[in-house]
């Protein structure tokens, strides 16, 4: 094609060939767009176009369309008609003819309007089919991007294909299932592009498109790099003095107190001591597993001294002194900063384990879809990197710190009674610079799941603060709804349902003047990212809804009870079976098999909520039939109305419907009797394949609607007002069609030379803990190649780390952060990630491998970094974000306000100095919209009244922490 003779021309050419337009990729055609009206015109019309697409209103076809179409069938030649097909005399009218037609013109539409859109979408089936849930999987989240770095991609498919179900439960305590919704496409792209992409540290989003175009994205800007390193380099690092003796608690300090009684309600039993042993040691055998995943150390831990309490007003059991200890051990380990080590004495060996700080429980500790119960040990010969100095002011930070283990990763000063704080800054960028005195971990064996696809906790936590009143708490209006997650630069797949990325936050590996490398330390980021689709087809539904309205019901709960039937008629598609079952105010109940779901049996349906006594006394007594497939029971208890709803899902000996097909839906006005009973065989019937959502109406009880759905791997609807009826449904209908991959198993294995301080966010399971996983991830193998003929590719562990992810669902992007230490230039890691495609049904597997050229710096002088290694660390503050957050929910939890304004006053301030070690984040949007967000929830924990409002204050702080690497929970699909 020849060149285009003007701007306006290359910039049209720029959106017909890649879909956007990439202004830092080419700064002068931005330039002429800045300045011309035109491409201004364009350039927003074009971005408007998704949007415009998606608000076109659906239409029922008229009569007069309808027609003329059958006329048109019908006057077709009979030669041209398909021989094999049967010819009717009178054209048979098709329900979803229309539709289609219309659908098929937006869709050419959509191609002439934008390339991007076209290469967006993929096909859409039904997803796998589960006889029962199985026990396992556990969790907590975070997001990836695309590498700046130099590096080597390769990506490979297999022709063969497989879709994995979910698997749910973990040890001693009930499972849940994680089905949440991720954004929808067009808030995603409003999200995506809203942000200002002029900010000189915010990469474009990458699309399908040339590799060119890809390292155009995060290309370095001479100027800015220039401006970058020299403010650097002039930088005057003062040392910071040390506390005074008797200077107040920070975030470090106050942190281990509020952990002790989260720690008290977690621990059940003993951990199990597992060996922390060196990357080279005979620990790490040829098949690349560790041989702490397979064997259990059985000797008791060593006897500690007496625990120094933190906290005078809590306890501490044995097992759980022990289990916190064993954790902050292994924290310890992660945390790595120069100096005496306190878990060692003077010739290095492990000393005796002090139980005396406390580690809160992350998130991927609770129960979820890949079991993680069970806390960590280690007892191994810490192991020094040879490195570089530390930076001086982190030098000074860490003389002026106590001794004490730090339980986070971070500094952290002594511990001093009293509620009046003073701030200190975290250097966050010295801290993660720093080689000496690390501590390494084996890089085999299997670690726990960080990517929860819409934990359902966090949506039970969400629907609660949707209903509280906050008219009490000035300031407290949707805090945590202003909290927005870090964007990530992905690839969109092409040809598979998931893309796999890797990128790092250093730009190389540091040598001297003479080539000799010199320790790195650096953060490897392993980025997936679903594919995009739109919600469409879904698979045909199996449910019985049972309504449980008692006399004392209110208008407003039988208007919404009805609302809701009335929705669900009105959503039923071809192939989907709806039951309905109804307690009666006077013991008796009604049954509406599937076959009599229509207008006629369900107007009998509507009486009964109403309340109203039937005009014929026949239809009103009980034990007689009315309508065909209705049927009146003299007594019918919750208990036997849930067995009632269950037999009408399981009439059709569907066993090996599709997962999440299968459903039953409790709506509610009161206080569930028998509750204990309820939840057991809400439990049985998950692993039968059958979840249980509920819809609390009036009185129902919040804590009973959340044990029971987690008991039933279901959803906690909330109907705010009638005319949200269909929402709501369709929400249920479409849960089982969100997911595009299932069973995602990531091996990640490190060069040579290059040593694993620590997979952030996460830790090592232990042998029963990965038998689990390899058990489930086997079960659901087989039961695919039986039912769906898919071949079956699971059963033998991979060497490196290996961490199985059970669900990813549609635009989910999901990241595992791991802390190295790199002494050579050249091949850092090597990531395969096998999957089960759910979109194109196959095996799906994707290779890649980073590389990393040599930097000339002296040690401790600053590297330029780009906007691929600043959305790196941007990804690691974000999880310092969650972790400081959470622990200041812990705090009010306890009623220690002051101290959680405390814990957010120190994050501010390490935010802070980040933007000021950092001039590319000096002026940017999402570090000061996330400071303004903890100046607010500051001065609500300052006010009078928060003393008042616990719950709600730490509910808040939870769902802020939660969405920082999440996103909302609105925002999910």
């Amino acid at each position: 094609m020849n060149a285009p003779h003007t701007p306006c021309d290359q910039l049209k050419d720029r959106l017909v060939e890649h879909g956007r337009f990439d202004r830092d990729a080419h700064p002068e055609l931005a330039a002429h767009v800045d300045g011309c009206a035109a491409c201004q015109r364009l350039l927003s019309a074009w971005n408007a176009v998704p949007e415009l697409l998606e608000e076109l209103p659906e239409h029922t076809p008229d009569e007069a369309l309808v027609e003329r179409v059958r006329e048109t069938v019908a006057a077709r030649p009979a030669d041209a008609a398909d021989p094999a097909a049967p010819n009717p005399a009178r054209p048979t009218r098709r329900r979803y003819l229309a539709p289609s037609l219309a659908t098929a013109a937006i869709l050419l539409a959509a191609v002439g309007l934008s390339r991007e859109l076209l290469l967006r979408e993929a096909p859409r089936v039904p997803l796998p089919s589960a006889s029962q849930e199985l026990n396992g999987f556990s969790t907590a989240a975070r997001s990836p991007a695309k590498s700046d770095t130099p590096s080597e991609v390769q990506s490979s498919a297999p022709e063969l294909g497989d879709n994995v179900a979910r698997s749910i439960a973990t040890e001693g305590a009930v499972s849940r299932r994680a089905a949440a919704e991720q954004a929808a496409a067009d808030r995603f792209q409003e999200r995506k592009f809203g942000h200002n992409q002029a900010a000189s540290d915010r990469p474009a989003p990458v699309m399908a498109g040339p590799e060119d175009e890809a390292a155009e994205s995060f290309a370095y800007r001479p100027s800015e790099l220039e401006q970058e390193a020299n403010t650097m380099m002039k930088r005057q690092r003062a040392p910071q003095k040390p506390p005074a003796p008797n200077s107040p608690p920070t975030y470090h300090d106050l942190r281990p107190d509020l952990e002790v009684a989260r720690e008290q309600r977690q621990v059940k039993e003993k951990a199990v001591d597992e060996p922390i042993v060196m990357r080279d040691s005979p620990a790490s055998i040829e098949s690349g597993r560790f041989e702490g995943d397979v064997a259990a150390a059985s000797s008791a831990p060593p006897p500690a001294p007496p625990p120094e309490p933190l906290m005078s007003e809590e306890s501490v059991t044995e097992a759980g002194a022990y289990a916190r200890d064993d954790r902050n051990r292994h924290k310890n380990e992660r945390a790595g900063v120069a100096g005496a080590d306190p878990r060692t004495d003077r010739d290095g060996q492990l000393a005796p384990a002090e139980p005396g700080a406390a580690a809160r429980p992350r998130s991927s500790d609770k129960v979820d879809d890949i079991a993680v119960t069970g806390a960590r040990s280690s007892a191994a010969e810490p192991t020094t990197a040879s490195s570089t100095a530390a930076p001086a002011r982190l030098a000074e930070q860490q003389r002026a710190v106590s001794p004490e283990g730090d339980d986070s990763g971070l500094v952290r000063a002594n511990v001093f009674p009293g509620e009046e704080t003073a701030v200190r800054s975290f250097d966050f960028l010295s801290h993660y610079d720093v080689t000496d005195g690390l501590r390494f971990q084996p890089a085999t064996g299997y670690w726990a799941n960080t990517h929860v696809p819409g934990d359902p906790a966090i949506r039970l936590l969400n629907a609660r603060l949707a209903q509280v009143d906050r008219a009490g708490l000035p300031g407290a209006d949707e805090l945590e709804r202003a909290v927005r997650p870090v964007l990530q630069p992905f690839d969109a797949p092409d040809n598979h349902a998931l893309s796999l990325s890797l990128m790092s936050d250093a730009p190389g590996i540091r040598v001297a003047a003479d080539g000799a490398g010199q320790a790195t330390r650096l953060r490897l980021q392993v980025g997936l990212q679903g594919i995009e689709h739109r919600r469409g087809q879904r698979p045909a539904m199996n449910l019985a809804v049972l309504i449980d309205l008692p006399p004392s019901a209110g208008d407003a709960a039988r208007i919404g009870a009805r609302a809701l039937v009335d929705a669900l008629l009105e959503s039923r598609q071809a192939g989907d079976r709806f039951g309905l079952v109804l307690t009666g105010a006077d013991g008796s109940g009604l049954v509406i098999e599937p076959e009599a779901f229509h207008h006629g049996p369900l107007q009998l349906a509507r009486d009964h909520i109403a309340g109203a006594a039937a005009s014929n006394a026949a239809d009103a007594l009980p034990g007689t039939e009315g309508p065909p497939g209705t049927r009146r029971l003299p007594a019918l208890d919750l208990a036997t109305a849930y067995q009632q709803a269950a037999d009408l899902v399981e009439g059709d000996s569907s066993a090996d419907a599709p997962l999440g097909t299968r459903a039953i839906v409790l709506i509610t006005a009161r206080e569930l009797p028998g509750f204990d009973a309820l939840v057991a065989t809400a439990h049985d019937l998950a692993e039968d394949g059958i979840t249980t959502s509920v819809v609390p109406l009036g009185a129902a009880s919040a804590a009973q609607s959340e044990q029971l759905v987690l008991a039933g791997l279901g959803s906690r609807r909330v109907l705010d007002d009638p005319p949200e009826a269909k929402r709501l449904v369709q929400d249920e209908l479409h849960a089982a069609s969100r997911a595009v991959a299932r069973a995602a198993r990531l091996s990640i294995r490190l060069a040579p030379g290059v040593k694993l301080v620590d997979v952030i966010g996460s830790h090592r399971l232990d042998a029963p803990q990965a038998q689990r996983v390899r058990d489930i991830e086997n079960a659901l193998d087989r039961r695919l190649a039986a039912e769906l003929g898919i071949q079956a590719d699971r059963g033998d562990d991979e060497d490196g780390i290996q961490i199985v992810i059970p669900a990813i669902h549609a635009g989910d992007s999901a990241t595992v952060l791991l802390d190295l230490v790199a002494e050579q230039p050249g091949p850092v890691a090597e990531v395969s990630l096998r999957y089960k495609d759910l979109v194109y049904r196959r095996n799906g597997a994707l290779s890649a491998t980073l590389d990393l050229p040599a930097v000339e710096a002296s040690a401790g002088q600053p590297v330029e970094r780009g906007p691929a290694e600043r959305t790196v660390l941007k990804n690691l503050l974000a999880w310092h974000f969650s972790e400081v957050t959470e622990a200041a929910a812990d705090a009010v939890g306890q009623g220690h306000f002051a101290r959680a304004a405390a814990l957010l006053r120190d994050l501010d301030a390490t935010l802070e100095q980040a933007r000021r070690d950092l001039p590319a984040w000096a002026d940017d949007p999402d570090l000061e919209a996330d400071q303004a967000l903890l100046q607010r929830y500051i001065a609500v924990l300052e006010s009078p009244q928060a003393s008042a409002r616990p719950d709600l204050v730490a509910d808040s702080l939870r769902l802020a922490a939660w969405a920082k690497q999440h996103g909302q929970p609105e925002d999910w699909h």
